[in-house]
């Protein structure tokens, strides 16, 4: 009998139930893109997230999850850029379960006021 070989991602992801293969998280169970959560706009459920890694100014990372779109801002015009254009996250803000996120931001808009869009 013939039994097809499954990578061992695959095989984590099909037979353990687990939601992450090679760092990109398949929409779920509670899973949203960081940004989209702030704003109030929700994720889709076939959005594939990608784990993102955010640095601060001593290089210690808060790891956020983000939809394609943000992904790819992200990518395209660099960390600090990026957070200067969701600077409206901080005045808005009620409340979030991600600080590390929130005080890189705070952090770099508060460095670079000068450069909000």
């Amino acid at each position: 009998m013939f039994y097809p070989v499954l990578s061992r991602d695959l095989y984590k992801f099909v037979y353990n139930g687990q939601c992450e293969i090679e760092g990109k998280l398949l929409m779920g169970q509670e899973r949203e893109c960081t940004i989209c959560k702030h704003y109030g706009l929700p994720t889709a459920a076939s959005e594939i997230l990608e784990r993102t890694k955010l640095f601060d100014e001593e290089g210690a990372p808060a790891v956020i999850d983000l939809c394609v779109k943000h992904s790819v801002d992200l990518f395209k015009i660099g960390q600090r850029r990026f957070l200067l254009e969701h600077y409206k996250i901080l005045v808005d803000l009620i409340a979030s379960d991600e600080p590390k996120f929130l005080e890189i931001l705070e952090k770099t808009i508060k460095k670079y006021p000068n450069q909000i869009v």
